[in-house]
């Protein structure tokens, strides 16, 4: 959990009770990645910290982006981030180095997942973005932009994006398959839930947020 006076802390959920404070960033911290070995936290002051969650102790800072880091995203000894400066990288966690560095949107980054093959962005600019993970290559773009995009999460050969269309929040299902193969638009009788390993975000209230379930709004299913 992060706080506005730019600590992030560890807590008992059995026991309720804080057992770390981790400290070392300038300015609130706005995301936070756990993987049970490592945590990530993305800052306003540009750096995203990387920390022993037995220690509590910064094992490592990665600097790059130019503007408040919003969006990370682990995964074995790689991290992904995203920041209001459009950028994404990637980073290795054993060597502290950027991979890549993706010049991905026109304005904030506000949403990123990947995996093993593919990076998938999404950003205020209503552009959704596939990404190669090995060479840092854009592999296409979503054939239909957004007003914005605010949450995007995928698995196997289908992405779920959240974004804003005439005004309107919808949920949209894109398939990552040959054209050819059609989906038909339905409106979600019940809450869609998103992948596993939702990414938390802290924001100026103090509280931590979590996006898990969108219980209204127009769900639409869409080739690449």
């Amino acid at each position: 959990m992060s706080f506005y006076d730019t600590t992030a802390r560890i807590w008992s959920i059995s026991e309720g009770r804080c057992l770390r404070t981790l400290t070392g960033h300038f300015s609130q911290i706005y995301a936070i990645a756990f993987d049970g070995n490592r945590i990530a936290t993305g800052s306003l002051d540009t750096s995203v910290r990387v920390w022993d969650p037995k220690t509590g102790m910064c094992t490592g800072l990665l600097q790059g982006h130019t503007s408040l880091v919003g969006q990370l995203q682990m995964r074995g000894d790689t991290l992904v981030t995203g920041g209001s400066d459009g950028s994404v990288r990637v980073w290795s966690l054993v060597t502290g180095s950027a991979i890549h560095r993706l010049a991905a949107h026109d304005n904030s980054v506000t949403s990123l997942q990947f995996d093993d093959n593919r990076i998938v962005s999404g950003g205020s600019d209503g552009r959704v973005k596939i990404w190669n993970v090995e060479t840092g290559h854009l592999v296409r773009e979503l054939s239909q932009p957004a007003e914005a995009v605010w949450r995007v999460a995928f698995e196997e050969e289908k992405a779920v994006i959240m974004a804003s269309r005439s005004g309107r929040t919808v949920m949209e299902v894109w398939s990552f398959s040959p054209p050819d193969e059609q989906y038909d638009a339905r409106r979600p009788e019940s809450p869609i839930s998103l992948p596993e390993q939702t990414p938390s975000t802290a924001g100026d209230d103090d509280t931590l947020h979590s996006d898990h379930d969108v219980e209204d709004g127009d769900a639409a299913m869409n080739d690449v």
